[in-house]
């Protein structure tokens, strides 16, 4: 009996859209695609649960027939591919026909479409490729479709995509688009939530690349190259430009790829310019005879082959590695990243406590003794003297003007001021109610053993040895100190004020200037009526931010000023996220300041972990 059977057509399509809908990306890409093809210029995406529950897309193309309404999700039915023979000179983003016959095999699919000439739209559903229902409808000319319960068939998938990295790499890929394709206007954003993005039709490249990524044009090169039938334009980061991670974006023939060959290849022309831990931003529409290319290599159309690949890499990577050369030359150091305070430093000798403990204790705190205790030097105690930091002597200096005092972190000196808004009440009772207490134990009774890293240090609590992440911890902790010190921060004078023109558009600057006394009222973020930064919180005495002013005031803008609660919020996650730890030589003093202040949550649990004890050390080593 023959054990080889043909499989029916329900398993064929469910084995088909496994893969060419692997996750809601993918998805997004074909459907934002097809309404490129369509020729919209304006595109509305709406994503829930990172377009697990719902994935809305709305164009205004050029709509679908009515009579194509029947055979639009069946597979392999395409308008934009008649032979194999017009594969040579493809022009448009699909052709294989099966996007939306695998969508509609894995989710609850609704297109609403309307033609120009039509005299009413029509709304329908499918289910496995077949249309179930077609309605008549009012509608704009073009088409919305909506997908629903992605997977609802697929369990094990389903359970595997977590929605906010799902929405991550859904936005990172229509960011992409919407840096190329100019004349379009692009937005995408949670359903209830403001737009993550939104280009509009009229805005230059350069310009969707400063809204979209936050480049600047002086942190950007042009490339030009238009030889034989190689034309290549795009802009590329120049050796002032500082990133924590690479960003590369490919376009063949308008079509978003993955060229790992010349990705690699980029990385080590950067390789001679940046620092170590820097990394550069590339962007690079390259225009090819599409005889040339072989579009047809796997369902997501991410893959090409190009004949003369090496060749046209490498004429690339010269040309880039020869503008480099050029504006390395230029090279110019403005202060943008750190905002060095001047401050008065007390030398007063304060009582040393010597820590008792049980016989098993084998540490004891790191300022017990110090090697300057047997030497016979006097000093005197009152002198104060200014600290200058040699990290950038071309930085803008700045005071901090303690102008409330009180025994916190915040170090206020006058009446402090009592906050009785509902909303912040409700965040700080969040804080108390998500509280580790044995978590907070760690930090109220630690002994600082040393840093790892620039992140990670080590600290002994009784008998067990703990590694922190200080970054992350620094971050809730800065979060902690503002909800708790609302209204009543000190203020850190900016010697010279920044220009946030420099760092921002006018369009993202625009609710910050409009909410600006309430930002100086609450946050002691002072922002004239020239658009300048003056003054930033102290949130603890001696210690200045160290991160990317740029992105401080990009997050700003985010914030969504519509709502108080979460106004609050999201202006104190920025700001924490702007004053978190950055480098071991502010470990011990932000571990004092833990010690009364923090009130661990709940969310930093992965942030503390149990290294060894003393107990298990005994056992290894027969002695303690």
């Amino acid at each position: 009996m023959s054990r080889i059977k043909k499989l029916d057509i329900d398993t064929i399509n469910k084995i088909a859209a496994g893969e060419i809908i692997s996750k809601p990306t993918n998805m997004a890409k074909e459907l934002l695609e097809n309404a490129l093809d369509a020729g919209a210029t304006q595109i509305q995406i709406i994503v829930k649960d990172g377009g697990m529950k719902l994935f809305s897309i709305q164009d205004n193309g050029s709509g679908i027939n009515e009579s194509d309404l029947e055979l639009v999700c069946e597979r392999f039915t395409t308008s934009k591919l008649k032979s194999i023979d017009d594969l040579g000179t493809i022009g448009t983003f699909g052709f294989r026909g099966e996007a939306l016959a695998s969508i509609s095999t894995v989710s609850q699919l609704t297109i609403t479409t309307k033609q120009q000439s039509s005299p009413c739209a029509f709304k329908c559903s499918y289910s496995n490729t077949k249309l179930v229902s077609k309605t008549p409808c009012a509608g704009n000319t073009g088409t919305l479709i909506a997908v629903q319960d992605l997977f609802y068939n697929m369990p094990t998938r389903r359970k595997s995509i977590k929605p906010n990295e799902s929405y991550q790499s859904l936005l990172s890929m229509v960011q992409k688009y919407s840096i190329h394709k100019q004349g379009v206007s692009i937005s995408c954003r949670k359903h209830d939530k403001p737009a993550d993005v939104n280009t509009q039709s009229m805005s230059s490249r350069l310009d969707n690349l400063r809204h979209v990524f936050g480049l600047l044009p002086n942190h950007l090169v042009e490339i030009y190259i238009n030889e034989n039938d190689l034309k290549v334009t795009g802009y590329f980061s120049n050796t002032e430009y500082q990133s924590k991670k690479s960003q590369f974006v490919f376009f063949i023939n308008n079509r978003l790829v993955e060229l790992p060959d010349l990705k690699k290849s980029l990385e080590q022309v950067y390789g001679f310019f940046l620092m170590k831990g820097t990394h550069p931003f590339v962007y690079l529409a390259l225009d090819l005879d599409p005889k040339t290319i072989d579009v047809n290599v796997h369902p997501s159309k991410q893959q090409v082959y190009f004949l003369h690949s090496q060749e046209i890499i490498k004429q690339i990577c010269q040309e880039i590695q020869k503008q480099l050369n050029s504006t390395q030359d230029q090279r110019s150091f403005a202060p943008e990243k750190h905002i060095q305070p001047r401050m008065e430093v007390s030398h007063d000798k304060q009582p040393k406590k010597i820590l008792s403990g049980s016989s098993n204790k084998i540490r004891t705190d790191y300022k017990v003794q110090k090697l300057d205790s047997f030497f016979s030097q006097k000093s005197s105690p009152s002198k104060t003297h200014t600290i200058k930091s040699l990290h950038n002597p071309l930085q803008p200096e700045a005071e901090y003007d303690h102008s409330l005092k009180r025994t916190s972190s915040i170090g206020a000196e006058d009446e402090w001021i009592q906050v009785e808004l509902t909303s912040v009440q409700e965040l700080l009772q969040e804080l108390l109610d998500h509280q580790k207490p044995h978590l907070t134990d760690i930090f109220r009774e630690h002994v600082f053993v040393g840093p790892i890293n620039d992140n990670l240090a080590l600290v002994q609590h009784q008998t067990k040895l703990y590694s922190l992440d200080l970054e992350v911890i620094s971050e809730q902790f800065f979060y902690q100190i503002i909800l708790r010190g609302f209204s009543n921060f000190g203020r850190l004078h900016l010697q010279h004020p920044l220009r946030l023109l420099d760092y921002a558009d006018t369009f993202r600057l625009k609710p910050l200037i409009e909410k600006r006394l309430m930002l100086e009222e609450y946050f002691s973020i002072s922002i004239d009526e020239n658009c300048c930064l003056k003054t930033l919180p102290v949130l603890m005495k001696t210690y200045q931010p160290d991160q990317d002013i740029q992105e401080f005031v990009l997050g700003l803008s985010r914030c969504d000023y519509t709502n108080e609660k979460q106004c609050f919020k999201d202006i104190s996650k920025c700001i924490a996220s702007f004053y978190r730890l950055s480098s071991q030589k502010s470990f011990g003093p932000f571990l004092d300041y833990t010690r009364q202040e923090i009130l661990c949550q709940q969310d930093m649990e992965d942030s503390i972990v149990l290294l060894t004890t003393t107990q298990q050390l005994y056992k290894i080593f027969e002695r303690c």
